[in-house]
């Protein structure tokens, strides 16, 4: 009874003093307030079905009150919380709503549209135009569905007729709808595009005709990005190296070689190509330091005017102009608002290195931007935001700021210690959301490249290349684009080294996104608390590695058209069915879940067996699953009259079954209507040693962005 009650009294003991400490740390409590409000976005995106539009206004309405009356209280905070919860969800669950994007459900085959250009990708092979207001000349004819608003087109590579932005143009096409994920729980195209009011694709079987060019003063900024894309292809020789220039300062990638961008994502510096913080940070910073420096030579501004708010003001001014002019991606989207929210701070006389702004920022972002939260921009650059600023607020404060009685070579020394500290310490907190959303980080040699790379490109490239396109209207860009230039040779070359080095980077398999969030709540907790109990983040981070080394892996994957399959054997590398079909699946599904090793077999699998994983014939290839069950993936009905018996589970892509031709095989038949109507699947062995079969369309649920199935054949077979 004694050992009871001590130990009664060492709980209460210890709950007293974290209660203590929670108290004492009020001031961080802030902080957290974007959690929960992620929360309810994130709930509101994991259901199955779309929620009735009443339900999270009314919880908030019954809450909101109540947590008036109990506010200053225990229970006021958690009521504060459940309301963040409600809002989060009601706020992304608005944003939908508002958006009602059409999307297109199936294939048009050759249409004539009309639309308005409002933007012109130049691909390594042709262009892609993506089309505005677009309209179907004669009218729609299948299943009377309306043409999608937005859609992107590919002209054919011979195409001499380049429209600008703002044409409106006539072409025919022939227009598919966006691809589904390629297998449960990939990365969700559909998703990300109705978010962004794409609703189809597609590419051009005739000419483009310009019914109506665009008049002067039109789309202003299009066509200077244009421009300034035209001078660097003009001005550097090499057309690679001018894609990278040009992917550089103004964010147009797409000309950018396959291989070359396997080499720039091998070598870890990628990030230095997507136009987010790092660019927008080397704008605004250079505009600040620029404007306050000019005003301070200045006595009469100097003494009485505040330069630095104004300095501020015309930084923030230079980052929203940069935005506009390089298309306004969501990646700079997010990074112009942490930019300004900065500079505001700046002209308010606060801090604007704190958590504070970043947790104030992130809740900006959200309400704006719900659909951000599940995107790996938003996630890695918070993360990277708030890992530096509690790092450099902690202790690296007292010996990394810079002391004036340092001379030239100990301040490059502490500014080459500072880089190095904030590569690693910016790769570590990044590293898990990269490998959830990409499959790979890097490591030692991305450490290397950007050690090497972004102190060059944040002190050369950038701002030579900045100011070659402020000449260019002179014509005298020749001199800053030729350091542009020769600055981007080095960096790729230091690329290509890194590249090829054993450890250049770090690959696991695809992992649940509740081990992400089990980390990202472990992260946080250390970053925000302060005191001893702030390491107590670390049982959560260990405990969501141990889930992600122990996340099973599916022994077989099927593409959602039975053109493409992939069988697991023992060292965890996958057998691809066809080297030449559907290449773009197959690298996804490469990247995702053979991160050690990965097969392609010479050919067929009916014409050349996988060294012992799967034997085949011309009717069938037959092979033994993990749980020591047959299973049979059949190309001629006929043969599953004849392993009924043998077989456990029957696959037929590119067939029909009946469940007559063998009636106790029923439920564990697989056939092409399975994966047309229920998207990619992707089986499993469950502890027990049954199969578990997850298919696309079952864990997507209907959701405004799942385009309706395609009608059923009249010859479906009865399940």
């Amino acid at each position: 009874m004694r050992i009871v009650n001590m130990n009664k009294m060492v709980l209460f003991s210890s709950l007293d003093k974290a209660l203590t400490a929670l108290f004492v740390q009020r001031d961080r409590w802030f902080l957290w307030l974007p959690v929960p409000f992620s929360l309810g976005i994130s709930a509101y995106f994991g259901r199955l079905a779309e929620p009735s539009p009443w339900m999270a206004p009314i919880v908030l309405l019954m809450l909101l009150p109540i947590l008036w009356i109990k506010r200053g209280s225990l229970m006021g905070v958690a009521l504060l919380v459940m309301v963040l919860i409600a809002g989060g969800f009601a706020v992304a669950q608005l944003r939908t709503q508002m958006l009602d994007t059409v999307m297109l459900s199936h294939e048009t085959g050759p249409v004539t549209i009309e639309g308005r250009v409002v933007e012109v990708d130049a691909l390594p092979k042709g262009l892609r135009l993506t089309l505005d207001d677009s309209k179907l000349v004669g009218g729609w004819t299948y299943r009377d569905e309306p043409l999608p608003t937005i859609v992107r087109v590919r002209l054919k590579a011979k195409d001499t007729a380049v429209p600008q932005a703002g044409d409106v143009i006539r072409l025919r096409a022939v227009l598919l709808p966006l691809s589904a994920p390629v297998m449960p729980g990939a990365f969700d195209f559909q998703r990300h595009a109705y978010f962004t009011g794409l609703g189809g694709t597609g590419y051009a079987i005739g000419e483009v005709e310009t019914l109506r060019s665009v008049e002067s003063g039109g789309d202003f900024f299009e066509n200077l990005r244009h421009a300034i894309r035209k001078r660097l292809e003009a001005g550097i020789e090499d057309k690679q190296t001018a894609a990278v220039v040009t992917a550089f300062l103004i964010g147009e990638t797409k000309g950018i070689s396959d291989e070359n961008w396997e080499m720039i994502r091998q070598s870890g510096i990628a990030h230095l190509l997507a136009i987010s913080g790092f660019h927008i940070t080397v704008v605004t910073g250079a505009l600040f330091f620029l404007v306050r420096a000019l005003l301070a030579l200045w006595p009469y501004a100097a003494l009485h005017w505040p330069i630095k708010k104004i300095s501020a003001g015309v930084a923030m001014g230079g980052a929203i102009f940069y935005l506009l002019l390089i298309g306004s991606p969501i990646t700079a989207e997010r990074a112009v608002i942490m930019a300004c929210v900065v500079m505001i701070a700046i002209m308010l006389d606060r801090d604007p290195f704190s958590l504070r702004l970043a947790a104030f920022a992130a809740l900006v972002l959200l309400v704006a931007q719900p659909e951000a939260l599940i995107g790996p921009s938003f996630q890695m650059s918070f993360a990277a935001v708030v890992a530096l600023i509690a790092f450099y607020e902690g202790a690296a404060r007292h010996w990394l700021l810079p002391d004036r009685d340092r001379n030239v070579i100990g301040q490059a020394w502490v500014y080459l210690v500072a880089c190095l500290l904030t590569t690693v310490v910016a790769t570590v907190a990044t590293a898990p959301y990269t490998l959830y959303h990409f499959g790979q980080v890097p490591v030692l040699g991305g450490l290397v490249a950007n050690m090497m790379a972004v102190p060059l490109s944040s002190l050369v490239t950038l701002p030579f290349g900045i100011i070659a396109c402020l000449l260019m209207p002179l014509g005298l860009e020749a001199i800053p684009l030729w350091i542009t230039q020769e600055s981007m040779r080095w960096i790729i070359e230091v690329a290509r080294v890194v590249a090829d080095w054993h450890y250049a980077v770090l690959r696991v398999n695809s992992f649940s996104a509740a081990w992400l969030v089990i980390f990202t709540l472990g992260a946080l907790w250390i970053c925000i608390w302060r005191g001893w109990w702030r390491w107590l983040g670390l049982i959560p981070i260990v405990v969501a590695i141990v889930g992600v080394a122990f996340t099973p892996r599916p022994f077989l994957i099927a593409a959602d058209n039975g053109r493409l399959l992939a069988l697991r054997d023992e060292n965890g590398g996958l057998w691809l069915s066809h080297t030449r079909r559907e290449k773009f699946i197959a690298e996804a599904w490469l990247e995702r879940e053979a991160a050690s090793t990965a097969h392609q077999p010479a050919g067929d699998w009916r014409t050349a067996e996988a060294v012992g994983v799967v034997n085949c014939d011309s009717r069938a290839c037959l092979f033994t699953a993990p749980n020591g069950k047959r299973v049979s993936i059949v190309y001629s009905p006929e043969t599953v009259v004849t392993d009924c018996d043998s077989v456990d589970l029957f696959i037929a892509p590119e067939a029909r079954l009946n469940g007559d031709l063998c009636p106790s095989k029923r439920r564990q038949m697989i056939d092409m209507y399975d994966l047309r109507y229920g998207g990619a699947h992707a089986l499993y062995v469950k502890p027990d040693g049954a199969f578990e079969i997850r298919q696309v369309a079952r864990e997507r649920g209907i959701r405004p962005w799942v385009p309706k199935p395609p009608p059923r054949d009249k010859e479906r077979r009865k399940t």
